[in-house]
């Protein structure tokens, strides 16, 4: 990606400043690395491997990589730069999939306060159902205790007292006179 971002900002170094002091701090050593290895994949693409090796077996004490380079291909270091640096930004896709990985990185940043709401929201359901069980509970053992009562009392009401039982009749000596006695 920044790569593709150095190029459309013309902020990329040329071939020939990587040539004269390749760095040495790890951001702009990974970058040279970057550059020199899709530049090489494009002259591959472009030219084909036969080619890319026979310009590598032609550099010596004598002859430079860029010589060697311009007397295989027929075009200047300057052209052959810039048809890689057309192809990085305009055929390659890269410029695409650089902003598709940007978007997608603001998209789950966007879509950050929707999941919070939505675990918000879970939770206050649960917490409702929480206090409807409790109240469903506390109503069932409030009606248990209310059974248990009821049935209590009319247990009590109904427990064995002689003088509830029915008396059997009385005999004719046995009954009251009125008056006599």
């Amino acid at each position: 990606d920044d790569l593709v971002w150095r190029i459309a900002t013309k902020r990329l170094p040329s071939f020939a400043d990587l040539a004269s002091e390749f760095p040495r701090d790890s951001l702009r050593l990974r970058l040279a690395y970057a550059q020199s290895y899709s530049y090489v994949a494009w002259l591959i693409a472009e030219e084909g491997l036969a080619d890319v090796l026979a310009v590598a077996r032609a550099t010596d004490d004598f002859t430079s990589f860029d010589r060697a380079l311009v007397g295989r291909f027929k075009r200047s270091t300057f052209d052959l730069e810039e048809g890689w640096r057309n192809h990085v930004l305009h055929g390659s896709g890269a410029p695409w999939r650089a902003a598709l990985d940007q978007c997608f990185s603001l998209s789950v940043i966007a879509l950050l306060p929707v999941l919070v709401l939505a675990v918000i929201r879970r939770l206050n359901r649960e917490q409702r159902i929480g206090r409807q069980l409790a109240e469903r509970e506390a109503a069932a053992a409030s009606a248990a205790a209310a059974a248990a009562a009821a049935a209590a009392a009319a247990a009590d009401s109904v427990s064995f007292q002689p003088e509830s039982l029915p008396q059997p009749p009385r005999s004719a000596s046995d009954a009251p006179t009125n008056g006599s006695s």
